[in-house]
């Protein structure tokens, strides 16, 4: 078996369906495309049955809630006379989180298997990986005899440098919890965002306009003044090992606690973001 990417190859529906029950063939999603496709209502009209999709969310929304409420709980707990209880707290979520994360890849990966438009999508926005077996290699297209028809049909005034290095920088970032400083941004806000507008608007699949808005979505995560440590609302558990033990994982989760914004700036940055991503869909042709 061999690991090769959307990146490099194209494989349609209907090619993946077939190796995929003669067992040629299985893929996966990394953790940043997972974070995209949840609680991302714009990635719900690249989807043939949306419904499919909304059911993995309030699935995994539920037991991260339940998640949640037994943290605040535990801290209630050591408020009121056993002081020690936060610590049961920290380690619980340490340990469920990352369950939680890769349970939602999963059903995401199973929606994927049953709708087309979405999986589609997903491809030509490049964030699949996949296992085949290489006998099967020849069969399966590379990808720019997929695409170049597309790129070919792409009218001028689109800086599609700047969509590019932007879509790696996305890649590199957890747009989905944390706010940037824009000055990491591969040219002016004003450049990619223009780009993004024009192409979605010149754009004629609707699962490529997807991609498009879901940029939109993330270049306003950008803002000034963030510096260079992101503004978190949640730690980033996925990263806290427990292979060191308990009291390693302990301080871990406490370094990750006191890069979270202490102020009210997580916030701020969201009431910004989202007039932000207001005033680019405004722009937006055919939703």
């Amino acid at each position: 078996m061999k690991t090769i990417s959307s990146q490099d190859y194209y494989i349609p529906y209907e090619q993946m369906i077939s190796l995929r029950e003669n067992g040629q063939l299985n893929f996966g999603i990394d953790r940043l495309t997972g974070q995209h496709l949840t609680n991302n209502h714009p990635v719900l009209q690249l989807a043939d049955d949306p419904k499919l999709l909304k059911a993995t969310w309030k699935a995994h929304n539920f037991w991260t809630y339940l998640m949640l409420g037994g943290f605040c709980f535990t801290i209630y707990l050591s408020l009121t006379g056993i002081w020690w209880f936060f610590i049961v707290g920290f380690l619980g979520m340490g340990v469920l989180n990352p369950i939680l994360v890769k349970s939602n890849e999963e059903n995401l990966l199973d929606v994927l298997v049953k709708d087309k438009s979405l999986y589609e999508a997903m491809v030509k926005a490049k964030r699949l990986n996949f296992l085949v077996e290489e006998s099967i290699l020849q069969d399966i297209k590379v990808i720019k005899t997929a695409t170049q028809p597309v790129v070919e049909t792409k009218s001028e005034g689109i800086n599609w440098d700047a969509i590019g290095d932007f879509g790696k920088l996305m890649e590199e970032t957890d747009t989905a919890f944390a706010y940037y400083d824009y000055s990491m941004l591969p040219a002016s806000k004003v450049t990619i965002a223009d780009s993004l507008i024009n192409a979605h608007n010149e754009e004629t699949d609707k699962d490529n306009k997807g991609v498009y808005i879901q940029g939109l979505y993330s270049l306003a995560m950008f803002q000034p003044d963030v510096g260079d440590t992101p503004i978190r609302g949640f730690p980033e558990l996925s990263k806290i090992s427990d292979k060191n033990g308990t009291e390693h994982q302990i301080k871990a989760i406490a370094e990750e606690i006191e890069k979270l914004d202490s102020s009210n700036r997580f916030k701020e940055l969201e009431e910004i973001s989202s007039k932000e991503v207001e005033s680019y869909l405004k722009k937006l042709k055919e939703l």
